[in-house]
């Protein structure tokens, strides 16, 4: 959603996730990384409205925060205003809204194991 809401003010941003988006990916990228892929546990996490309310923190000063600092002030606080708004009317529409799909995927390099969690 906030990617959507981003495109309208110009920014082309990229899922930091997308490399992650299933099961044989994760192992892809655990290989990749050096190590040993184990289970893959797949499960629905419940965020909390507290949780979603914040995520306009966390894009802003997450992957995405170089492209959204190249915003004007007033492009910044009207983003700001229509993806909040959004996410209010998706979690009133939706309940479902703030479940979110996950794999967690776990693998060994050496003696260490490591939890990688994969968003779908």
């Amino acid at each position: 959603m906030f990617r959507e809401h981003a495109a309208s003010y110009g920014l082309t941003l990229e899922d930091p996730a997308a490399s992650l988006g299933d099961a044989d990916r994760c192992r892809r990228v655990l290989r990749e990384a050096g190590f040993v892929p184990g289970d893959m546990i797949a499960e629905t996490v419940r965020f909390s409205p507290e949780d979603v309310a914040d995520s306009w923190s966390a894009h802003v000063r997450g992957p995405h925060r170089q492209a959204v600092a190249d915003l004007t002030p007033d492009q910044l606080a009207a983003l700001r205003t229509a993806y909040t708004e959004a996410v209010q009317q998706a979690m009133s529409d939706d309940d479902s809204f703030l479940d979110a799909e996950v794999i967690y995927a776990f693998g060994a390099a050496g003696l260490a194991t490591d939890i990688v969690a994969c968003r779908i």
